[in-house]
Order: C-alpha cells, then sequence, then structure tokens
C-alpha cells in the first residue's frame, strides 16, 4: 500500500462526520416516529403498558405518556437540526450522547421502580427502547470522537 493508498487523517473525519450525521438522523426519525405514536395514542396504549394505571405527580399513564411523547419530539427536532449542518458541532452532539445515556439510566430505574406494575408488553417495548437508544449513544459518541 503506498502513501496515496491510505486514508488520510481528513478523509476518515470526514467519513466519521457523515456517519455522524446518518445517525443523527437515524436518531431523530426513530425519536420522532415513537413520540409521535405516545402523543396521539396514550389513551389506547397506557393500558397495554400499564394496566392498574396509578397516578403520579397528579398525572395518570396517559398522561406521562402524553408528556413523554412531546418530550421525544422535541428531542427530535434538536437532535435533526443537530445533524442538518454538513459538520456537527460536537457541544450539540455531545449533549445529545448524554441525553441518550441518560434516557437508558432512567430506563432502567423506570424498570426497577415501575417493572411490577408493568405488562410483558410493557417490559419488552422498554428493554427494546433501552438497546436502540443505547446503540445510538454508542455510534454517536463514536462518530464524534473520530471526526
Amino acid at each position: 500500500m503506498t502513501s496515496h493508498d491510505r486514508p488520510t487523517s481528513a478523509a476518515a473525519s470526514e467519513r466519521a462526520r457523515a456517519s455522524l450525521r446518518r445517525v443523527l438522523f437515524v436518531d431523530a426519525a426513530t425519536s420522532a416516529a415513537a413520540g409521535l405514536v405516545l402523543a396521539v395514542l396514550p389513551q389506547s396504549l397506557a393500558p397495554m403498558l400499564f394496566p392498574d394505571g396509578g397516578t403520579m405527580l397528579g398525572l395518570g399513564t396517559a398522561g406521562w405518556l402524553l408528556v413523554t411523547g412531546l418530550a421525544f419530539l422535541v428531542f427530535a427536532a434538536s437532535v435533526a437540526a443537530t445533524a442538518a449542518p454538513v459538520r456537527p458541532r460536537r457541544g450539540p452532539g455531545a449533549a445529545i450522547v448524554g441525553a441518550n445515556i441518560a434516557f437508558v439510566a432512567g430506563c432502567g430505574l423506570l424498570l426497577l421502580f415501575a417493572g411490577g406494575t408493568m405488562t410483558w408488553a410493557g417490559w419488552i417495548l422498554v428493554l427494546l427502547t433501552i438497546d436502540l437508544v443505547a446503540v445510538y449513544a454508542w455510534l454517536e459518541a463514536r462518530y464524534l470522537r473520530a471526526s
């Protein structure tokens, strides 16, 4: 392999930026889709996830699903805005990684403290969400470091 065949650090950095943008856009799209479902169907989803209902801080399960859906939509918009420039900025990218890690931890706490009241479908949904968001955080952190 000659020196012309080896990728330059600039080329590698450019590939990492392109990969980061793709992962951010996928993160934004899945967050928006989940947010839309939660915001539009909270009454239908609540008994499927928490059959006993209950309230916390004055909101029932459907209310919390609605709030969560709206928060997902705001998050999705901020992730899409971060991904839009050809060269995503590091600060907002790192904040998204941090938010994803915090979300994974929050879901773990949800299972720890409220898992006993959840249906098996709720457990599966939360566990799959944890896995997906953890993969996003890992990929975004990896491409941020390389860009």
